[in-house]
């Protein structure tokens, strides 16, 4: 039987506290992004889509679908195609 001992799972504890707080701090500046009408709608666009694709939700979330999509739609379904192929460009050869 393998143990862990206790310092090793109080490091494993806080890493995961981090990792939360790096989140929550990135979901907190995507959220202002979308939201500051003095940034240049593409980039409003950009940090809806990756707020929304990182779980975010309520009122931002309302606002990025009917102001933000709704209204710059051709925008939004750019900003879309490139942030997918650049994701696809991304992914790692597995053959």
């Amino acid at each position: 039987m393998h143990f862990r001992s206790t310092k090793y799972v109080a490091q494993k504890k806080r890493d995961a506290e981090i990792l939360a707080e790096i989140r929550d701090g990135r979901l907190d500046t995507l959220r202002n992004s979308t939201c500051i009408r003095d940034l240049p709608i593409g980039a409003r666009i950009t940090a809806a889509q990756e707020y929304l694709e990182r779980g975010g939700n309520g009122d931002v979330k309302k606002y990025a679908e009917n102001e933000l999509r709704d209204k710059h739609r051709e925008a939004w379904d750019a900003i879309a195609r490139l942030r997918c192929r650049r994701k696809e460009n991304e992914q790692p050869n597995l053959r």
